[in-house]
């Protein structure tokens, strides 16, 4: 433009009136897709769907590592690198879903839904997501607040090594100018040859899956349609081959998990739709109160092991009051001051537990279909041994344009624990940081057709907050990877 500007003799009446036409249509084009990904969130017949904007992938696959981006951006990324002690590579995949989210949500806490949707409509199948949001005066202090933050909460041997980093400048409402940084990690410690996220009935499909260092020896969790669970054992070395049935029509759900320190972790998690088209919208529905969520989640987990002959849970109150200070953290800050652990044996509980926690719309008869998808949680709720329970629920303000949600932890306590103990024996290191939730049920059906068009998940898999197992044993319990 600046050529057009000082020499116009190099350009004749008709290039200028091309040069203008063209900077035109670029103008509108840009507002129009500006407009078309300002919101994710759409009405239908007066019902709300989130709808990630663009294609959605046809394979589920590792992706590919991205340049890193310039600028601040760019800051953030080596910043991360050097705070973990791990190449940190930016992913293309993990940077449009942080640009579309945060421009739905800005800083507000994202429900699991919403972000597991979208990182599984993209196509990445990493089995733990961690996003955060922070605002500081200056991009220097966005950078140094940001690495403060990874060192204290993202080391271990094996931290997040995929990122998506959105920085913006924001004004408040009494105009004073912040910088606002949306970050978006993934812990990506497998490779799968790509997987079609649809498939034939019938048709041949295998899974071929690598563990990366430090994890070795990975395993196959799948659900089919139906609920059933079969469990493939794992593989010596680090690579695995199964064949996957294709013989119901349905949603497929595949974990891949991977052992580190002595003890398996998910790696990988995804849905597989056979005979039945990917839905491309997720329905967002008002959630059930903390309370109904609490009381329901509780009800129908019992209903479970009545219909398996085995005693129902019974209620544990300290579980509950660490699981509802543990949700609170979450829903208030979008970050975890203590973990659960660490909360149990500061009141002087030893034992093995396992724990789910989530932030979601709908109501806790979704959210216990969509938890009986992944194989730990139905293993352990099967288990005789598991004996007390306990679930903290907290409601979530209005985000900017996803609305109300509930915040939910989970808390199951294996026989033989004990109270009053002043320490407890060490745990091992935790693995690949947090777990992830499984998919919403929501996203396992279509929505109906827009007016005029035609009808066109995540995890989990997650989320996050994916089928994600707790962690078991006297290690530290699975966390959901929403560490905001």
């Amino acid at each position: 433009m600046s050529n057009l500007v000082q020499r116009p003799e190099r350009f004749s009446c008709r290039e200028n009136r091309v040069l203008v036409a063209l900077v035109a249509l670029a103008i509108s084009g840009a507002a129009l897709g500006c407009a078309g990904t300002q919101s994710a969130r759409v009405s239908i017949d007066g019902r709300d769907y989130f709808v990630p904007p663009g294609k959605r992938a046809r394979h589920f696959g590792p992706g590919r590592r991205g340049r890193t981006p310039g600028g601040t951006e760019g800051e953030i990324v080596r910043a991360l690198s050097r705070a973990t002690g791990e190449r940190v590579a930016s992913d293309p995949r993990l940077q449009r879903v942080a640009e579309l989210l945060f421009a739905e949500a800005g800083a507000d806490l994202l429900p699991s839904e919403a972000l597991m949707f979208a990182i599984r409509y993209r196509g990445v199948i990493d089995g733990a997501i961690a996003d955060r949001s922070f605002e500081s005066p200056s991009r220097a202090s966005l950078v140094r607040q940001i690495s403060r933050w990874a060192s204290g909460t993202l080391r271990g041997p094996a931290p997040p090594n995929r990122v998506g980093v959105v920085v913006r400048p924001v004004t408040s409402e009494s105009g004073d100018w912040s910088v606002r940084a949306f970050v978006l990690l993934s812990w990506h410690y497998v490779e799968v040859e790509p997987v079609p996220q649809r498939a034939k009935r019938g048709s041949a499909l295998r899974l071929r899956a690598r563990a990366l260092a430090p994890f070795a020896r990975p395993s196959v969790s799948v659900t089919l349609p139906g609920g059933a669970v079969v469990e493939h054992p794992a593989a010596d070395g680090t690579e695995i081959q199964i064949a996957l049935p294709t013989r119901k029509r349905g949603r497929m759900d595949v974990q891949v998990s991977a052992e580190i320190d002595g003890r398996a972790d998910v790696v990988a998690t995804f849905p597989i739709w056979v005979d039945r088209a990917p839905p491309a919208r997720m329905r967002l529905r008002p959630p059930d109160s903390p309370d109904a969520f609490v009381s329901g989640m509780i009800r129908l987990a019992n209903e479970e092991r009545r219909e398996r002959g085995l005693d129902p849970f019974e209620v544990l109150p300290l579980l509950g009051h660490i699981a509802l200070a543990h949700a609170r953290g979450r829903a208030t800050s979008g970050s975890e001051e203590e973990g659960v652990l660490a909360r149990l044996r500061a009141a002087g509980f030893c034992g093995d537990v396992a724990t789910w926690s989530s932030s979601r719309w709908g109501s806790a008869r979704q959210l216990h279909r969509e938890r009986m998808r992944n194989a730990e949680y139905v293993r352990i709720l099967q288990s005789a041994d598991a004996t007390h329970i306990g679930i903290g629920a907290v409601g979530i303000g209005q985000g900017a344009a996803l609305g109300r949600a509930v915040h939910t932890t989970l808390i199951i306590a294996r026989r033989g624990w004990q109270l009053g103990r002043r320490s407890c024996p060490e745990a091992p290191t935790p693995g690949a940081g947090p777990s992830s939730e499984p998919p919403p049920a929501a996203a396992a059906e279509p929505a109906p057709p827009a007016p005029g068009g035609s009808p066109p998940q995540v995890p989990p898999p997650i989320v996050p907050n994916v089928p994600a197992p707790p962690t078991s044993g006297t290690s530290a319990p699975a966390e959901t990877a929403r560490p905001r």
